[in-house]
């Protein structure tokens, strides 16, 4: 917690024990966390906000070639072209070829976002260089879209499109650390 008033923040030490720190200038570098969407089916979504969230979806993608094979078992649908889903996109079209067993069974990786660009933040610079590599890699990108629906075995876009997927990964939106909250001031809905 954090006491403006009184300039001091509520901690806990290694022991676990809550301390009281005073402090002349705070600076407030928590992080973000994910957003998390309202849209049928967040059951079956992965995230990778944290080392927990990271590591259930590591079990899942480990679990995959066990699957009865089905479309999809090897297909995941990123949601987000940001700095995160641009991330995890990548990563996905390396592995899933290899959870996948040799090639003998199709992996797809789509990209999806509501923007019309990729990697909107990063500014037109890096764009082509971007999206160079996503083609290099075999990641299909949908943009202007967004997701309507989730299920364990397909995503179904709000342009009607519907993609056999096993696994979907969110990293569309992030807030501020909830700690922000303790702090006066103007901020924005993040």
């Amino acid at each position: 917690g954090i006491d403006t008033s009184a300039r001091t923040v509520n901690a806990l030490s290694g022991e676990g024990q809550t301390i009281t720190l005073p402090y002349h200038r705070l600076v407030l570098a928590t992080g973000s966390r994910a957003l998390q969407p309202n849209l049928p089916g967040t059951e079956f979504l992965f995230e990778v906000d944290t080392i927990t969230t990271a590591d259930s979806l590591e079990r899942h993608l480990g679990k995959l070639a066990d699957q009865p094979y089905r479309a999809g078992t090897f297909s995941a649908v990123v949601i987000g072209a940001g700095f995160t889903g641009l991330e995890v996109a990548t990563e996905l079209a390396s592995r899933l070829p290899e959870l996948a067993r040799a090639g003998s069974r199709r992996t797809r990786v789509v990209l999806v976002d509501r923007s019309e660009t990729v990697g909107q933040q990063l500014g037109d610079g890096p764009r082509p260089q971007i999206i160079a590599a996503l083609e290099k890699l075999g990641v299909e990108v949908r943009l202007g879209t967004t997701v309507a629906e989730v299920t364990d075995s397909h995503v179904r876009l709000t342009d009607g499109e519907v993609i056999a997927a096993s696994t979907t990964v969110w990293a569309a939106g992030m807030s501020a650390s909830p700690l922000t909250e303790q702090i006066r001031g103007k901020r924005d809905p993040l």
